[in-house]
């Protein structure tokens, strides 16, 4: 899940293209690299509950489309208020400390997915 600025920046450009449409999104500078965020995931967005269940659907994706599958990440935007956001990351389903880091994620927090974009949104 470490990506090079550039790899970062063009993972991003082709989220907002495929999901603009269903999500509120910012971009920020993060110690020179551009992270996305997301309000809410869309209403597509798949949870994920098990290690297992975020590698069969990170193969399949990789499968069909050869790069890595967005990962939305709950984390807390703001602590005086409690309001959550998403952190958008992108998990390669080769990378052995890719499926690590999401699955120490799945221990204390919400991580969802994004594979698919259904036909009618």
């Amino acid at each position: 899940m470490i990506y090079t600025i550039k790899q970062r920046k063009t993972l991003n450009a082709l989220f907002i293209q495929r999901h603009h449409h269903a999500c509120c999104y910012s971009l920020q500078n993060f110690a020179g690299c551009e992270r996305m965020q997301l309000y809410k995931p869309p209403l597509y967005a798949t949870r994920i509950d098990s290690v297992q269940r975020l590698e069969g659907i990170a193969a399949m994706y990789w499968l069909r489309r050869r790069e890595p599958i967005p990962i939305l990440v709950e984390v807390t935007v703001d602590v005086t208020t409690g309001r959550k956001g998403y952190d958008v990351n992108y998990l390669n389903p080769n990378n052995p400390n890719d499926i690590e880091l999401v699955s120490r994620y799945l221990t204390h927090t919400a991580v969802y997915t994004v594979e698919t974009i259904p036909e009618n949104v």
